[in-house]
């Protein structure tokens, strides 16, 4: 998920090994379903 958001490497560093990363990770990998559900919702309108 980090890959897809960050492309600098001291960026992503930080935030694949920083304090809290599988949290991090677990709340991004929630909001891309959300953010795919509400996208597959409005376009069918």
């Amino acid at each position: 998920m980090f890959e897809t958001l960050f492309k600098y490497s001291g960026v992503l560093r930080r935030n694949k090994e920083g304090p809290f990363a599988a949290e991090r990770a677990a709340y991004l990998a929630e909001q891309e379903k959300r953010w795919q559900s509400e996208a597959t919702c409005c376009s069918a309108r």
